[in-house]
């Protein structure tokens, strides 16, 4: 749901994205858990305030996944696919894979059909994947976030100021708005944020 409002922002405000790896259940086993139900959930469906968040962001199709996955292939697959300028289909991918079609995005098959969908050649990313290529770099991006006071997805930061959660479109324009007129007074005012964000080790 963040996304889709954080894209629907971009038509509004000049946005500059980075984007960063969380670990929400770094503890889930590779192949997956069951995912216990929550109040007012059925098996499937999205209780009725998400589903009514997530109507109002243009996400008909939503669904709460049965399962726990394991998140670490897919945010290293973002990883890659950054590289080659895929980042944004991946996401999508992802996105679909999970919400939409309930898949396990930490299954092989479903990490390298998303890939693939997104143009990204299977060889090398299947290579990247077994040496961990980028496996340091999401750990690091999920120390980052809990040294800031993330503990939680969806979290967005605008300028100095950062929020989490399904938040309605109107709390996304606020932040934006609160960090354009910090820009508009300063340029520079939030240099030190955007490098620390846009920070990325090299890796082959």
């Amino acid at each position: 749901m963040g996304l889709a409002r954080l894209k629907a922002l971009g038509e509004e405000y000049p946005l500059e994205v980075t984007h960063k790896a969380f670990l929400l259940r770094p503890n889930t086993p590779q192949e997956g858990a069951p995912r216990p139900l929550r109040p007012g959930e059925r098996p499937g469906k999205l209780a009725p305030h998400l589903k009514e968040v997530a109507l109002s962001a243009g996400l008909d199709k939503m669904r709460r996944p049965e399962r726990t996955s394991n998140s670490m292939r897919a945010l290293q697959t973002a990883k890659h696919a950054e590289r080659q300028g895929a980042l944004e289909r991946v996401v999508d991918g992802f996105y679909r894979a999970y919400w939409e079609e309930s898949e396990d995005i930490g299954a092989l098959p479903v990490v390298r059909r998303v890939a693939e969908e997104a143009g990204l050649a299977w060889a090398p990313l299947e290579a990247a994947l077994e040496a961990s290529t980028h496996a340091g770099e999401v750990l690091r991006d999920y120390e980052q976030a809990h040294g800031v006071g993330f503990t939680a997805v969806p979290a967005f930061v605008f300028g100095d100021a950062g929020f989490t959660g399904a938040q309605p479109m109107e709390v996304f324009r606020r932040a934006a708005e609160k960090a354009a007129e910090a820009l508009r007074a300063d340029p520079r005012a939030f240099d030190r944020q955007r490098e620390a964000f846009a920070a990325r080790p090299e890796t082959a």
